[in-house]
């Protein structure tokens, strides 16, 4: 199995970039970190088809990659929220990045499947002004993830890139995106958005049930269009309480058990009730959040000997987040 390593960039490295509630922003923060690189920290290994235009920018994946493309629109789209977030959309061939989310060749999601013009909301910050947000993002030249501190307590998330899909590199068209709704109010500490594993009883916030904000961009055979999809964990339901768990918001036992060992699930994408692949270096835990410290690194064992895991603490409700910082991440 080929493998690469999910290089952790962070607000906090020297000569990072500062994201916040303003336009063009995060385009700032992503050129740097995908395309540019920044500090003594190295570029991921994607490009721009298309130079930034008007607060909107484009990246496509690099070398061994599927090679399909993002559009993000940081100019305050959405005139509710404003520069608080951006919208974005995947791409497998583009013709140009005009507002609002460029135009090309097998867009996902589509307009008549999220967000109106076929984009997701990525959410940047609480406040529409010059206050600089925390951020983390892991990357490689196949996929990102991104984690913004957005309004001083939590975590919002979202992503873009490649599965590890378990038909191999066959699978042309594994490249996903996940986000959340548009705001319909002012985003607030009240309406922080983070995306949640297909376990829940509804009242979480964020994404529900795991699956709108979910699409990649067609079927594992090559055919159709995009995918609402949704992500799962194995052991996730037996191990936590029903209504409490989530990508995020975790809440489960407290205790290691008799084998004095920590429990973590790889997160499955799947189409509908056909699984596709996995999130590549994301992982979930049954355990409580409150057992582990913000940027704690855990070394595997058993299943996971030779992998070291990253904690991210702090998303909505007080979950978190383990994605794995070793140079073993699964990639097809």
């Amino acid at each position: 199995m080929a493998a690469s390593r999910l290089r952790v960039y962070s607000s906090s490295d020297a000569g990072a970039p500062a994201l916040p509630g303003t336009v063009g922003s995060l385009l700032t923060v992503l050129n740097a970190v995908l395309v540019n690189g920044y500090g003594t920290q190295p570029a991921a290994g994607w490009s721009k088809p298309f130079a930034d235009a008007a607060n909107i920018g484009c990246y496509k994946n690099g070398t061994g990659s599927t090679g399909l493309n993002l559009v993000v629109n940081d100019a305050g789209y959405n005139a509710t929220p404003g520069a608080r977030e951006a919208l974005a959309c995947g791409w497998e061939t583009l013709a140009g990045i005009a507002s609002p989310v460029g135009s090309g060749g097998g867009q996902f999601p589509t307009p008549a499947q999220f967000g109106t013009v076929g984009a997701v909301a990525w959410h940047k910050s609480t406040t529409a002004d010059a206050t600089a947000r925390p951020w983390i993002i892991l990357a490689d030249a196949h996929t990102f993830y991104m984690w913004v501190f957005h309004n001083g307590a939590n975590y919002t998330h979202w992503g873009f890139g490649d599965l590890f899909s378990v038909k191999s590199t066959t699978d042309a068209y594994r490249c996903f995106i996940r986000g959340d709704t548009v705001n319909t109010s002012t985003p607030s500490a009240t309406t922080a958005k983070t995306d949640v594993i297909a376990i829940g009883d509804g009242s979480l916030y964020g994404i529900q049930q795991g699956h709108a904000g979910h699409y990649i961009a067609r079927t594992w055979g090559g055919g159709g269009s995009s995918v609402a999809s949704n992500v799962s964990a194995d052991g996730m339901n037996s191990l936590l309480t029903v209504g409490m768990t989530g990508l995020g918001y975790q809440r489960g036992i407290t205790n290691i058990g008799a084998d004095n060992a920590l429990y973590f699930y790889p997160l499955r994408w799947n189409d509908g009730s056909a699984q596709r692949g996995r999130l590549r270096g994301l992982y979930v835990s049954p355990h409580n959040p409150d057992m582990f410290v913000e940027g704690q690194v855990i070394a595997g064992g058993g299943d996971y000997a030779g992998k070291e895991f990253m904690i991210i603490k702090n998303g909505v409700n007080g979950g978190v987040w383990f994605v794995e910082i070793s140079e073993t991440v699964e990639t097809n």
